[in-house]
């Protein structure tokens, strides 16, 4: 059901990110909540059930930074731990594979910032050194080449803070 003015959907949100089709709340305790379309896992439940209101993602908790991708999600931990899940056609989870994760699945440590592309993703380290995984079709990935990475590729030094787009 299309809405024309805001609903209520979730008290105690402290920040929300949007994806392709999905939605994602961070919660004042730490935990995420997701819904939306799931096609690819990308809410964390598990499974790959659209969910029109929201879920908790699965086995999280301390986050305290979300963002929405294309098709996918990323949830950093107070620890500075990444954890991803969803689409995974171009290896936008960085994962060195392929392969959807339908569960939030921990892929690196000692990132200080995250953000999701349509189909690739960003993140900086605590050097404010930056890496880029994924669709690369238009050199979204900043490495000089048009080449689809599953694994992160470095993209550049010193940077103050990272955005991706479509």
């Amino acid at each position: 059901l299309n809405r024309t003015t805001p609903v209520p959907v979730l008290n105690g949100a402290m920040a929300i990110a949007a994806g392709g089709y999905h939605s994602l709340a961070l919660m004042g305790d730490g935990t995420v909540f997701a819904w939306g379309n799931n096609v690819y896992g990308q809410l964390g439940t598990g499974d790959t059930i659209n969910r029109p209101y929201p879920n908790q993602m699965s086995g999280l908790s301390r986050i305290k930074a979300i963002a929405g991708g294309g098709y996918h999600s990323l949830t950093l931990g107070e620890d500075s731990t990444l954890y991803v899940c969803g689409d995974n056609a171009y290896g936008q989870l960085g994962l060195g594979d392929n392969t959807n994760r339908f569960l939030p699945t921990h892929i690196a440590n000692g990132v200080v910032a995250i953000a999701g592309g349509d189909l690739h993703t960003l993140v900086q380290l605590y050097d404010n050194s930056v890496y880029a995984v994924g669709y690369n079709g238009n050199g979204e990935l900043g490495d000089g080449s048009t080449t689809n990475e599953n694994q992160f590729v470095f993209y550049t030094s010193n940077a103050r803070s990272i955005a991706a787009g479509g």
